[in-house]
């Protein structure tokens, strides 16, 4: 009597290894794309580069680490992070969201980007208020004033 099993073959290893050379061939282009339309954070676009730094970083494997309390970040990851971070933020947003404390913790950074944004503290409604009223109003220019505000 034959063996049940003899007739099921394994896996061929060259073919698995090509699925997976393809995906990662796939993912490295897809981070290269997401990098490359990620936009400088300034104070004028953070809905956006929030949107596609958080796609990168779900892409890359580490957005729920990065925002998970409890979770820690290798060495590896946090030097990573960090670089992107700093490397996505024009340099008067980097100058008011870094500081000492959290100029070497990726999560602390990440954490400051948000409280800055997002925050309802009375600081940044101040700030928003501040920009408000030096917006500029001009009959001619109906449209850049609505696009602006």
């Amino acid at each position: 009597m034959a063996d049940a099993g003899a007739n099921i073959r394994s896996p061929d290893p060259t073919v698995r290894s090509n699925d997976s050379t393809r995906n990662d061939g796939f993912c490295q282009a897809m981070l290269k794309a997401a990098l490359d339309t990620t936009p400088q954070l300034t104070d004028k676009n953070y809905s956006v580069w929030k949107d596609k730094m958080s796609g990168l970083l779900e892409l890359r494997g580490v957005l729920d680490a990065l925002e998970s309390p409890v979770t820690a970040l290798t060495t590896n990851k946090n030097v990573e992070l960090k670089l992107l971070l700093i490397s996505k933020m024009d340099s008067v947003t980097q100058n008011n969201v870094i500081n000492a404390d959290n100029r070497n913790l990726a999560k602390e950074i990440w954490k400051s980007i948000k409280e800055r944004f997002v925050s309802s503290q009375a600081s940044n409604c101040a700030r928003i208020f501040n920009n408000f009223l030096y917006l500029s109003f001009k009959e001619d220019a109906v449209d850049s004033f609505i696009t602006e505000v």
